[in-house]
């Protein structure tokens, strides 16, 4: 039994960036020198896209993400939003992650599962994260969950491209995330939160080094 919801999860100070990046993959050189400026503030983790089959069309022209851990906003703050024009079209979201089951040391080279959504007027939404979270006990798959509202600065907003939300799920790697996917839990909500969204992002990618 859940002792909280994931709803009611404390913020965390720690401020989160995701970043989608459309970078052709042979330009990969301008994401390595856009994660290298980040992580001057934070700490990264950046791979290329690595979609299931059934949720490529759902990354959209996206080929790279990245997540950025800020410790204090002004780390945020000190970060320029400004993408090269070479790494090309991106997506910058900004939040402090309800974290509902904490990634663990050992999933540093982990798959993470990104799922950024604009939910539509009314949407149940405390019901809809509650849901998501509650997959966690029925898809052992599922090693780490967190989710956010976004909290980009004033400046930076219309980057966020009107997405409200954002859901990032841990797995060991793109095998498990496959079970989450074929999971008749997973089918049932998925046709529920659909049902509410009126945007979506979804990109899965494994923490790569830079000499990959």
């Amino acid at each position: 039994v859940m002792s909280q919801t994931a709803f009611s999860a404390p913020l965390s100070a720690t401020l989160r960036r995701v970043t989608l990046l459309s970078t052709p993959t042979e330009q990969k050189d301008s994401v390595h020198a856009y994660v290298r400026h980040l992580d001057q503030f934070g700490l990264s983790k950046f791979g290329a896209i690595c979609n299931h089959p059934s949720e490529v069309k759902l990354q959209h022209t996206f080929t790279y993400s990245s997540l950025t851990d800020f410790q204090k906003v002004i780390d945020r703050d000190a970060v320029s939003v400004t993408v090269q024009p070479e790494a090309g079209e991106a997506l910058v979201f900004d939040f402090h992650p309800q974290v509902f089951i904490p990634d663990l040391e050992s999933d540093k080279l982990a798959l993470r599962h990104l799922f950024l959504a604009k939910f539509k007027k009314n949407a149940p939404v405390e019901d809809l994260v509650n849901g998501y979270a509650s997959l966690t006990e029925v898809i052992k798959e599922m090693r780490a969950f967190q989710w956010g509202t976004v909290a980009n600065t004033a400046d930076a907003v219309g980057q966020a491209r009107e997405f409200t939300h954002v859901f990032i799920t841990t797995f060991e790697d793109s095998a498990a995330r496959d079970n989450y996917l074929a999971h008749p839990a997973h089918d049932v909500f998925a046709k529920r939160i659909f049902e509410h969204i009126d945007k979506i992002v979804v990109t899965d990618f494994i923490t790569q080094r830079e000499s990959e």
